[in-house]
């Protein structure tokens, strides 16, 4: 048992030994890594004093970027400085006209602006109020009256279209009535004009005026004058024209009173001879007022020519007024008078016609 107990001894102080050296080891291994626990706090301490440096570093190169974005902004702002003091320069340069001109000018716009906004409040008012009329016709459609509108309304642009048609149709029927009467037109006035033509140079002595016509705006050897229409009918201005070597000159104001009377009798004459040829009666008061003796004569021939045209007509009557009796006794002659009354007052003052034989005259 002491054997058992010293080598139990003696194995614990062996144990004991081993612990006692790995202790040793352990407190080598400590003290190694101590200092390297100081070695690793020396070089922290470094890399923290690195770090500050580079902060302060980074710090000290934002405020130089700073103030260098500062310096250029400066720069840049001087420079619009001085552009916009060059530009103020130059308007303060240009005078007041400028000014001005710019003051109207943002007048202008003002108004423009004034009247725009007056528009659209205009076009909004005019919007709701198609709104709500819209809105109301879309209630009125369901109306029973709107029944069969569609064919209604096909029906009434059938029969507008026909009145189109018909409307046109007529404009081309005027138009060639137009013409028709224009042809016609022109030619009686030929026709007139060589009745004019013949009488005057048979009538008139005097050599200043070959003959006489009349001119109108549809002549196409005339002054052309504007055509006047009054509701549908159309007009057209008669001139008077005298003719001398072939220059035809207008009579108005170039021709005396004789020459007037005449140029009028024989105007009659021939509208008489050319319109008149179913009417029963021509009739003259004093056609020979302001003519002297030898248009008389040519007168007289003129209206003796006449009546021998028309003699075969049983309606024609040909009443003549007139003071003149030499020119009475001319007609006698020439077999143109058929009755004769004179007109004169009785002893009551009343108008009394006696008849005259047409012997006595000549």
């Amino acid at each position: 048992r002491e054997v058992e107990t010293l080598t139990g001894l003696e194995v614990t102080v062996r144990s004991l030994e081993d612990k006692a050296r790995g202790a040793d080891a352990a407190r080598s291994r400590l003290e190694g890594a101590e200092h390297a626990m100081r070695g690793l706090e020396a070089r922290l301490h470094g890399l923290r004093q690195a770090c500050a440096a580079a902060e302060d570093l980074h710090k000290t190169r934002v405020r130089k970027r700073d103030y260098l974005q500062t310096a250029l902004r400066l720069l840049e702002y001087e420079q619009e400085s001085k552009t916009h003091t060059a530009k103020l320069r130059r308007v303060e340069e240009s005078g007041s006209a400028g000014y001005e001109q710019l003051a109207g000018q943002y007048e202008q716009l003002q108004a423009r602006l004034q009247r725009l906004q007056e528009d659209r409040a205009f076009k909004q008012g005019s919007l709701k109020s198609v709104q709500t009329q819209r809105e109301k016709l879309a209630l009125d459609i369901g109306n029973p009256m709107y029944a069969e509108v569609e064919e209604k309304h096909r029906l009434s642009q059938i029969d507008a279209v026909a009145s189109d048609m018909a409307v046109h149709t007529l404009a081309l029927y005027k138009e060639e009535l137009d013409r028709a009467l224009m042809k016609y037109h022109r030619a009686k006035m030929e026709e007139v004009n060589k009745i004019i033509r013949e009488l005057w140079q048979e009538v008139y002595e005097g050599r200043d005026i070959d003959c006489i016509l009349i001119r109108s705006d549809t002549d196409e050897d005339a002054p052309a004058q504007q055509v006047s229409t009054t509701r549908g009918s159309t007009s057209y201005n008669y001139r008077m024209m005298m003719v001398k070597n072939g220059a035809e000159i207008e009579m108005r104001g170039r021709c005396s009173a004789g020459q007037k009377v005449l140029a009028s009798l024989i105007v009659r004459l021939a509208l008489a001879e050319t319109f008149c040829c179913h009417c029963g009666i021509l009739a003259l008061d004093e056609p020979t007022t302001n003519l002297d003796e030898q248009h008389i004569d040519g007168l007289a021939r003129a209206l003796a020519r006449l009546i021998e045209t028309r003699r075969s007509a049983a309606h024609f009557q040909l009443v003549i007024i007139t003071h003149d009796e030499r020119f009475l006794s001319q007609l006698a002659r020439m077999s143109a008078a058929g009755l004769c009354y004179r007109i004169s007052k009785n002893d009551r003052g009343h108008s009394q016609a006696t008849k005259i034989p047409v012997d006595l005259l000549r």
